[in-house]
């Protein structure tokens, strides 16, 4: 297809209605009604398996937002950062993030952080058949999170470096017992 064409057809091209105007607080509103849609199916046509996991994802951008972040350690450096969850390769449900706005659609409880209260929010989303057991990174880990979530009957597992608090006593003492 050459530029040209591809141009035309973009012209015409919108998920959202185009005369509707954005505020800065809804800014991811042109692409909300598809992202709904993929939800709503998402949910309808798999059912994760008893162990999911909650992280950030990328959707790689590379042109002028404000809403776009910057990670140098991710595959992909620059773009569209959500909140996801996932099972098997399958994202179930996501929540979009900004850098100026934070969260979108958060229901921020009182004594969790945002992130985790996004992570409580999204570990609500699946479905309530049988038990979940998240797996998360040490982004998304605090003990008043687990306990919330323990609270709705979601177990939870976390990785962590080998030298985060705790951590660093054991491995000098295997270092000193390999001795």
């Amino acid at each position: 297809m050459s530029l040209t064409r591809f141009q035309q057809i973009k012209r015409y091209f919108h998920v959202a209605d185009p005369r509707i105007e954005l505020t800065a607080k809804l800014w991811y509103h042109k692409l909300e009604p598809l992202a709904s849609q993929l939800q709503e199916r998402f949910r309808q046509f798999f059912i994760p398996s008893t162990k999911v996991v909650i992280d950030e994802m990328m959707i790689r951008f590379c042109g002028r937002s404000a809403h776009t972040v910057k990670m140098k350690n991710k595959l992909i450096k620059q773009g569209y950062k959500v909140f996801a969850l996932c099972s098997w390769g399958y994202t179930y449900a996501f929540l979009w993030y900004s850098l100026v706005h934070g969260t979108a659609n958060l229901v921020k409880l009182d004594h969790l952080t945002p992130t985790a209260s996004a992570v409580y929010q999204l570990a609500k989303r699946r479905p309530t058949e049988h038990c979940w057991n998240l797996v998360l990174d040490n982004y998304f880990t605090s003990i008043p999170h687990f306990e919330e979530l323990r609270k709705i009957g979601i177990g939870a597992a976390e990785t962590t470096s080998v030298d985060a608090c705790g951590f660093l006593l054991g491995r000098s003492l295997s270092q000193s017992l390999a001795r």
